[in-house]
């Protein structure tokens, strides 16, 4: 059918709990350099764990966003705690697994 747009449907339950550059740009349909500038902004609108140049956005956090529930950073406001201890876990679980990755790849 030409002519017609494709309609991207999110299918949250296929999405890993832990989402990368790539997740975010196909969900968001940004080109690869927005969505690179979006993740190295001084304010993401989300929770976005670096370490060196590898990026990670909790599943949960991000769709709590998409679907507007996650609460806009307030300009001057000081860094609050994380808002759960999933939040905590999901990040160290995330660490711990590139440094195994750097561990693996270094023999370290």
């Amino acid at each position: 059918m030409s002519g017609t747009k494709e309609h991207y449907v999110l299918d949250r339950d296929a999405l890993p709990e832990a989402l990368n550059p790539q997740h975010i740009q196909d969900i968001l349909g940004l080109s690869r350099r927005a969505t690179y500038d979006l993740m190295n902004s001084e304010n993401p609108p989300f929770k976005i764990l670096k370490v060196q140049n590898r990026f990670k956005v909790s599943k949960k956090v991000f769709l709590e966003w998409f679907d507007g529930e996650y609460p806009k950073k307030k300009p001057g406001r000081k860094p609050s705690q994380p808002r759960e201890e999933t939040d905590v876990e999901f990040m160290a679980k995330v660490l711990l697994e590139l440094v195994e990755q750097y561990k693996t790849k270094n023999r370290w």
